[in-house]
């Protein structure tokens, strides 16, 4: 779960995108109190992001919603663009994300 929430906060390496994240420091904060309020991932845990234009983007754990919700469809598009965008911050994760 580290890796994963640290992807998030170190960003990505092209200064536009890092620039587009800083816009979104108050949604990355809310993010990771989430993570935090989660705790350490246990081996067999399903975390899934959900977005939905009502509420914002959820954390999903073993099909229980944790957190509050955090606003804005721009930050689901940040949030993806991160791990499995055209420049992710970690191509193995991105594999793995996808499935290959």
């Amino acid at each position: 779960m580290r890796h994963f929430v640290g992807a998030l906060n170190d960003g990505p390496e092209g200064q536009s995108e890092r620039e587009q994240l800083a816009g979104l420091k108050p949604q990355i904060d809310a993010l990771n109190a989430n993570f935090k309020e989660v705790g350490e991932a246990k081996k067999g845990d399903q975390i899934n992001f959900e977005f939905t234009p009502e509420a914002g983007t959820r954390i999903i754990v073993n099909g229980q919603p944790r957190g509050a919700a955090i606003p804005g469809e721009n930050f689901f598009e940040a949030v993806l663009r991160v791990w499995i965008g055209d420049k992710p911050v970690d191509a193995d994760l991105k594999r793995g994300l996808l499935g290959g």
